[in-house]
């Protein structure tokens, strides 16, 4: 064997441990992924089961009762004019006498 052979050989030696190292790490974060969804997974069964249907269509209703637009910009599609809006914000809240949308 010359010495080249040998210097390749170690070479392909060194890929194979470190393919070997890169394969078990990535299993071990594969199944530290699944263990955490798992776990995300059974807390939100836990709290489906003890929360009141009630109070999550209230959360919701709160939920929806606003919505917040903050620093969006429309560009103008035509080219060369300026924005048609530029860091706009916007908030629209819903009238919960009337149910509908309000500007």
């Amino acid at each position: 064997m010359s010495g080249n052979e040998v210097a390749l050989s170690e070479r392909a030696r060194c890929k194979e441990r470190q393919n070997f190292v890169r394969e078990e790490m990535e299993e071990k974060e594969r199944q530290r992924d699944l263990k955490e969804a798992m776990e995300v997974l059974a807390e939100v069964e836990e709290d489906e089961v003890n929360q009141d249907p009630g109070v999550l269509l209230d959360d919701a209703h709160d939920n929806s009762a606003e919505v917040h637009l903050k620093s969006f910009d429309s560009p103008n599609l035509r080219g060369g004019d300026p924005d048609l809006l530029q860091t706009c914000r916007c908030c629209l809240s819903r009238d919960d006498d009337m149910d509908q949308w309000d500007e």
